[in-house]
């Protein structure tokens, strides 16, 4: 009984420090934001960052968690923007799934 509350004190801890799913890129010269549309909805702009970035390159690091998404299937665009414009639109999907529940749970006199 201890592990197990061992245990669900760091997964508590552990998804606390990571908090929401990010949208990141790789590192890039010459770009100040990017403009981000879910769904064939309104875009969103968002300022490019120096997070893990060096030499002066940026990327985008977008908190997803907030948008709340549906769970199921859910497609993207993006475009990375500067001064001169903009670049083509990159496509990226992706699915947001919940764990169904436990399975198998039950108490043993060994791990």
């Amino acid at each position: 009984m201890k592990r197990l509350i061992l245990i669900l004190a760091i997964m508590l801890m552990a998804s606390t420090a990571w908090g929401s799913p990010f949208l990141v890129c790789d590192c890039q010269d010459d770009v100040t934001q990017y403009e981000i549309i879910f769904d064939g909805g309104t875009s969103i702009i968002s300022d490019a960052v120096t997070a893990d970035c060096t030499g002066g390159q940026k990327r985008i690091n977008l908190d997803v968690g907030p948008l709340n998404l549906a769970d199921g299937q859910h497609s993207l665009t993006g475009k990375a923007i500067n001064l001169w414009g903009e670049s083509v639109s990159t496509p990226f999907d992706f699915s947001k799934t919940v764990p169904v529940g436990l399975s198998g749970i039950g108490l043993s006199a060994t791990p």
